[in-house]
């Protein structure tokens, strides 16, 4: 269901957690550089980054319906928190 307070504003700030993606070859050649030799090269960072993701969906399972049934919505604070979950995937 569309909540009425929103407008094109809120519905466009949800483009930037896009943006990510969009960079993600230059964060490959430091993530795929800097690993633990006893762990493995992929290891490094996926384990954490699993780890991360399973927070961040846990943590916003519970957040995202106040904030889009808030009115204006808070659609800031949630772009931030999937721009990041994104940035991390």
């Amino acid at each position: 269901r569309r909540n009425p307070a929103a407008t094109d504003v809120h519905q466009s700030q949800l483009s930037f957690v896009g943006y990510p993606f969009s960079f993600k070859f230059l964060m490959a050649p430091l993530v795929d550089g800097l690993y633990i030799a006893r762990i493995g090269r992929r290891e490094t960072w996926l384990l954490p980054l699993q780890i991360l993701t399973a927070a961040m969906l846990a943590y916003l399972s519970g957040l995202a319906g106040p904030l889009l049934e808030a009115s204006p919505p808070k659609v800031g604070e949630l772009t931030v928190l999937l721009f990041v979950l994104v940035a991390a995937t």
